[in-house]
């Protein structure tokens, strides 16, 4: 591998790099094992272990691993102290039909990568069907956010950067709305889902925002000791996601 790919492949740690070349980076031996079960088209597989090598083969027909030395994984991974494994994953157009699915959780203002792939791989594990992120959320292909979803987020429908008007005008008039709210006023355990909803789910501090909250049919609030103002952002959607998701 030359050094001018390297500088490509590093630079995908930055979201405008990502856009330029519509490629993101997915770290990790389980990541990887997941995004080869998916249909998500990959450009390269890259290795410093020859035993990983040889145990993927080619793992769709013509797709090789490349086996490079150690310190060119270091130099293109994010991690701090990278697998022995990355793909370079092309970024899929965003899909356009939101109403197909059932289950959807909407991802608003969650600034955090770690709690960002921590919903989702939630949601992957609660049965539900699709995430939307806002544009006000973290780049879900930030390589923080995919190493936290352990792959989960290559077995979900993914809408990224979407636009309140848009999922008024895609879902409101087949979904029902629920948002996690702090002060809502009906308690989560009071609440049977429809079949078909929408989960809102806000940052810690600044919650759904205003355009979002006025969407909700519901506003249901987890109860809590008053020793703590708020629950994480993860915390809160993995305890929602667990009540309302598939048992």
């Amino acid at each position: 591998m030359n050094q001018k790919t390297i500088k490509k492949y590093s630079s995908l740690a930055f979201k405008k790099y990502r856009e330029i070349h519509g490629l993101f980076l997915a770290e990790g031996y389980h990541v990887v094992e997941e995004l080869l079960k998916s249909d998500w088209e990959i450009e390269s597989l890259i290795t410093s272990n020859s035993e990983i090598s040889q145990k993927l083969g080619s793992p769709r027909g013509t797709l090789k691993p490349e086996l490079v030395k150690p310190g060119v994984i270091d130099k293109i991974a994010d991690a701090k102290t990278p697998q022995e494994i990355l793909a370079l994953v092309k970024i899929p157009q965003i899909q356009t039909d939101m109403a197909i699915h059932n289950r959807i959780v909407v991802a608003d203002g969650i600034k955090d990568p770690g709690n960002m792939g921590t919903l989702i791989r939630t949601a992957y594990a609660f049965g539900f069907d699709a995430v939307i992120t806002t544009s006000k959320s973290v780049d879900i292909f930030n390589p923080k956010v995919v190493r936290a979803t352990q792959g989960a987020m290559f077995g979900l429908s993914l809408f990224y950067d979407i636009k309140t008007d848009v999922i008024l005008n895609s879902l409101k008039s087949t979904h029902t709305f629920y948002a996690l709210d702090s002060s809502g006023d009906a308690d989560i355990d009071d609440i049977e889902p429809d079949d078909r909803y929408v989960l809102m789910i806000g940052s810690e501090i600044e919650g759904i925002s205003e355009s979002l909250l006025n969407l909700a049919d519901y506003r249901i609030r987890i109860s809590h000791t008053g020793s703590v103002d708020s629950l994480n952002a993860a915390v809160a959607g993995g305890i929602a996601m667990h009540r309302f998701g598939v048992k």
